[in-house]
């Protein structure tokens, strides 16, 4: 598996993750009710659960092993 595609799936390259945490945290600041925050919360833990999982398929790959020492932050810059 080569590395550098794994980087446009969200999880390693921030490229669709965490564009998208930003626009729903901007749909939530302009449409502020208790339903909208709970879908918002569900599409986190969706998304939590596929990095996880992703990660572990990535894991078995040597060279992947070796962009995750060097590129320890792989979607928020400084928390995960």
């Amino acid at each position: 598996m080569d590395c550098r595609l794994a980087t446009c799936t969200g999880s390693c390259g921030t490229r669709s993750t965490s564009p998208t945490l930003i626009m729903v945290g901007g749909f939530l600041t302009a449409y502020l009710f208790w339903w909208n925050g709970l879908v918002a919360l569900i599409w986190l833990g969706v998304q939590i659960a596929r990095i996880r999982h992703e990660e572990v398929l990535l894991s078995n790959d040597e060279r992947y092993q070796r962009y995750a020492q060097e590129v320890r932050w792989r979607l928020v810059p400084g928390v995960w």
